[in-house]
C-alpha cells in the first residue's frame, strides 16, 4: 500500500521556475515566452524517484515546470499529460531533474531548458545533434 508524503513547499524553487520562459513554446517554437505558471508534475516515474500524486495529493515544488497559461491549459485539456510532454519531445521528468540539479548549483537553469526544448525541436525536424 502506498501512503501519501506530505508535500515538499519551497517558495524559492516556484520563483525559480517561474522566472524561466515557457519550456513548450520554447520548443515548439525557439521563443521566449513569459510568463509562465508554474506545473506540477503529477505522474510518476520509478526511474527518476518521483511518485505518481492524484486524488487529493500534490507533487512537492521541485516536481515543477515552466508553462505559459496557454501551454499550461492545452496540457490539462490533453487529459495525459505524459503524453502531451511526449508529443512536444521533451521527457518532463529529466527536465524537472535538471532544472533541480541548476537550482542547486546556483545557476540559472536556462541551459538545460534551452537543451531540452532544442533536441525536441531537432527531433520533430529530424535534424541530427
Amino acid at each position: 500500500m502506498i501512503t501519501k508524503t506530505p508535500r515538499r513547499r519551497e517558495r524559492d524553487y516556484l520563483g525559480y521556475v517561474a522566472a524561466m520562459p515557457c519550456a513548450g513554446c520554447l520548443a515548439r517554437t525557439g521563443r521566449f515566452v513569459r510568463p509562465v505558471q508554474v506545473a506540477h508534475l503529477r505522474s510518476g516515474s520509478l526511474e527518476h524517484g518521483k511518485r505518481p500524486t492524484g486524488g487529493a495529493e500534490k507533487p512537492g515544488d521541485r516536481w515543477t515546470s515552466p508553462l505559459c497559461w496557454k501551454c499550461h491549459e492545452s496540457q490539462h485539456h490533453r487529459g495525459d499529460e505524459l503524453a502531451w510532454w511526449a508529443e512536444l519531445g521533451i521527457d518532463p521528468f529529466a527536465l524537472c531533474v535538471a532544472l533541480q540539479a541548476d537550482f542547486d548549483r546556483g545557476l540559472s537553469g536556462l541551459a538545460p531548458l534551452i537543451a531540452h526544448a532544442a533536441a525536441a525541436r531537432a527531433a520533430r525536424l529530424g535534424v541530427c545533434q
